[in-house]
């Protein structure tokens, strides 16, 4: 791990436990075992480093994911993780916004949305999981609504002390989900088809990336002479895919993940 990395993990840490107006720089540099010195060589200011710790809170968020047996129960299980993780570091993101009020700082602004697009597509890859064929087109309404109810939650947990756990408030989102979906209330179709194309597209994005492994980039190039046939191999495609998720993790590869799971739910639809 960099040495940079180092800084922002222990001090992610260290404004959880201690707060981040009460951290001073010799506090977090002694917290990563590293000189102040070393913490300008990274950052101008603390508040560059504060910027970093929530970015990292994200990525923290998707890394640690657990591991899930179906994708049926995908959709609670993310809705719990998402709950109990954000409860977990719930001190450190009500100094966050204390400090740093949405519209006031434009680099931390920029992690914010940066993230929400991500955390958008991590919700809609469980969305299509759970429910294959049956969102399609209604998927970035699904996941708005699922949001309002996840806020919800949440904020009642953060500033009311509700004694609902993150299980039980997972299970009722997915519950209203469903119930959604299987009603067919024919939400507005807000999403455009996926096309071949536009899978191939995507893999040419992250195939620019120069920090690929080999075996990524041979994965990739096999995954773009499926594109590239009559009828592609949803089996080896989906194969190819994982093992990707596997060795490179970036927001192309997500974007793919996303459009692949949507690709195959217009197949199946489509079948029906």
């Amino acid at each position: 791990m960099q040495k940079r990395e180092l800084l922002v993990d222990a001090a992610l840490q260290q404004f959880q436990s201690a707060g981040i107006t009460k951290s001073s720089i010799e506090m977090l540099t002694k917290s990563a075992g590293m000189s102040k010195g070393a913490f300008y060589q990274h950052f101008k200011t603390k508040d560059d480093l504060v910027i970093a710790t929530m970015d990292r809170f994200y990525q923290l968020l998707f890394e640690n994911e657990p591991t899930h047996p179906t994708s049926a129960n995908l959709l609670q299980a993310r809705m719990e993780w998402e709950i109990t993780y954000v409860l977990k570091q719930r001190s450190f993101i009500y100094e966050v916004f204390a400090l740093y009020p949405i519209g006031t700082n434009e680099a931390m602004n920029q992690v914010f949305r940066t993230n929400r697009e991500r955390l958008k597509r991590w919700r809609q890859d469980a969305i299509l999981r759970t429910f294959p064929s049956k969102v399609t087109n209604s998927l970035d309404h699904l996941e708005m609504l699922l949001d309002g109810m996840l806020h919800s939650y949440l904020q009642r947990m953060m500033w009311q002390d509700d004694q609902l756990s993150p299980y039980d408030s997972s299970v009722l989102i997915t519950k209203a989900a469903e119930a959604l979906v299987e009603a067919d209330l024919s939400l507005p179709k807000t999403t455009n088809p996926v096309t071949v194309d536009n899978l191939r597209e995507t893999v040419q994005h992250i195939l620019q990336a120069t920090s690929l492994s080999r075996d990524t980039r041979t994965l990739l190039h096999e995954m773009n002479k499926q594109l590239s046939t009559d009828e592609p191999s949803i089996i080896i495609i989906d194969a190819l895919l994982e093992r990707v998720q596997t060795l490179h993790i970036c927001d192309f590869v997500q974007r793919l993940s996303l459009q692949w799971r949507r690709y195959t739910s217009q197949i199946k639809t489509n079948k029906e």
